[in-house]
């Protein structure tokens, strides 16, 4: 699997399938949007690539935050890997980043210097400068800019939707089981 610390990758690693999140802890959601996002890659014999933040946006715009993630930087790119992604976009979330607005996010990250066939996101993502930019947004501009969007459901165990955020305040009440599930 190669990793591209910056968003500059070669020619060919566009026109790919990419799915874009924090992902931290690849949990079941996470693997959900890996699975539809390969599957259209084999389908189209293209590459999967996944973009993603370091930090965690949450822990650059709060310092005091200790402990947060699920799993380390090493840990999330060995689990990507077994779940047969091709090449990683590793963006630095820093000051200049964050004051992207979600459209030039678009058009100059994602347009110009990506050009995927497919972006992947799950239906709660949210991008750009104050989180402006949400899945409505992406859809829009996929006519403009030759992409097609798969908006994957929030995966839900028992009801209850599956995210990090979730898992993280049940590590920290203690259900540690319920984590687990």
């Amino acid at each position: 699997m190669k990793i591209f610390n910056n968003i500059t990758i070669p020619r060919n690693y566009k026109d790919s399938a990419i799915a874009i999140g924090n992902f931290d802890g690849i949990h079941k959601g996470h693997q959900k949007v890996f699975e539809k996002t390969k599957k259209f890659s084999i389908k189209n014999k293209i590459k999967f690539g996944v973009l993603t933040f370091s930090p965690l946006p949450v822990m650059f715009f709060n310092k005091k935050i200790i402990n947060f993630r699920l799993i380390s930087e090493n840990q999330k790119f060995k689990l990507f890997e077994k779940h047969g992604v091709d090449f990683v976009i590793n963006i630095k979330f820093n000051k200049n980043f964050s004051e992207i607005s979600a459209k030039k996010f678009i058009k100059k990250i994602i347009h110009k210097k990506i050009n995927p066939r497919l972006l992947s996101v799950s239906n709660n993502f949210k991008f750009g400068r104050k989180r402006k930019g949400d899945v409505n947004l992406l859809k829009k501009f996929s006519y403009k800019y030759n992409y097609q969007l798969f908006n994957i459901k929030v995966f839900k165990y028992k009801g209850i939707i599956v995210s990090s955020t979730k898992i993280r305040k049940y590590l920290q009440s203690g259900k540690i089981n319920l984590a687990n599930k």
